[in-house]
């Protein structure tokens, strides 16, 4: 890969992780070392959430270009949050285009927010119908969808907490 598109790669990722703009303090002037220009940083908040593991239906088998294209470790986390959690919480902020077979066939693209659990990165994943833009999978029960950087062992039933990462202050 050329320094030049390695520099743009950088940079765009620089901008997702940088998507609303606060003007510029001396504690927050970012330089993008990409193209050597101070971006304004992102001012967002993470709120943490516990629930319960629980298994899934392994769906994740079918789609290696999302985990390829998140740079994540292909599979998923199913996490049962209490039936109290607050519904904003469940949505995710960017999307994702579904580009695997089973997403085209299904007309889904994906909802991602970026999370952290047990201290690896991550992102909170939600299927959505691209035509009605209306959350898939088990949202509607409180169960989130997260996947990781690396695989990590559980215990059915084990209490997690999840840190999701991308709320507005």
């Amino acid at each position: 890969m050329s320094g030049r598109a390695s520099a743009r790669r950088y940079h765009i990722r620089f901008l997702f992780a940088t998507r609303k703009s606060i003007p510029p303090t001396a504690k927050s002037d970012r330089l993008c070392h990409a193209c050597h220009r101070v971006r304004w940083r992102t001012t967002l908040g993470s709120k943490f959430v516990t629930g319960r593991y629980v298994p899934g239906w392994n769906h994740s088998r079918f789609r290696p270009n999302l985990y390829q294209h998140l740079e994540m470790w292909q599979g998923t986390i199913n996490i049962q949050l209490p039936a109290e959690t607050d519904e904003r919480i469940l949505i995710p902020n960017e999307r994702v285009i579904g580009y695997d077979q089973i997403d085209v066939k299904s007309n889904q693209d994906f909802l991602v927010r970026r999370c952290r659990l047990k201290g690896i990165l991550g992102y909170q994943i939600l299927p959505i119908d691209k035509t009605m833009n209306v959350p898939r999978g088990y949202h509607a029960v409180k169960r989130i969808e997260v996947t990781l950087k690396q695989k990590i062992d559980l215990q059915h039933g084990e209490e997690l907490e999840v840190e999701l990462q991308g709320f507005e202050d």
